[in-house]
């Protein structure tokens, strides 16, 4: 009744793909984890208090019970959550699908304008010309609607033409 993904940071040993060298996400002291977690028909999961100060946020964003800590939440909601506390989620009849976000704070301001976020009003200005001018270095696939077909696979892929998958 229970399925983790690990998109990035590490859960129960299992670990995402490494996050590019220079990122916040590089840096293990910032805690940053971004977990799938799917609850079959009354599926039980327990998340560990953070280690350090961090933000926590859950997003029950498919199913029509859940209920934190005992308590019955709404569906489609977010949910900022006390890190340091631990938290039991059990999702009710036809299960539920959430996605936890965690992370240090960055301490920076930030400024957002449709799918990008970016530290001020000019900044953005910047990055939609940038995105216009050169869509941010091509599109490497044959659709601008680009799907990857039924099976849902992560991977990662480099300039160089390497492509990274996660260890099953």
């Amino acid at each position: 009744g229970l399925r983790v993904d690990v998109i990035a940071g590490d859960y129960e040993g299992v670990a995402a793909l490494t996050p590019p060298p220079n990122s916040w996400a590089a840096e293990s002291a910032n805690e940053v984890t971004i977990l799938l977690i799917r609850l079959g028909d009354g599926g039980e999961f327990r998340l560990p208090r953070a280690k350090g100060q961090v933000n926590r946020t859950l997003y029950f964003f498919e199913g029509r019970e859940l209920s934190l800590n005992g308590v019955k939440v709404a569906d489609r909601t977010g949910y900022h959550l006390e890190a340091q506390s631990e938290l039991e989620l059990k999702g009710g009849a036809g299960g539920a699908q959430l996605l936890l976000l965690q992370a240090k704070p960055i301490g920076e301001p930030t400024f957002q304008h449709g799918p990008f976020v970016m530290n001020s009003r000019d900044d953005i200005i910047r990055t939609i010309q940038d995105y216009q001018r050169t869509q941010f270095g091509g599109w490497p696939w044959a659709r601008h609607d680009m799907i990857h077909g039924p099976t849902i696979e992560r991977f990662a892929k480099y300039p160089d033409g390497r492509v990274e998958k996660p260890k099953v």
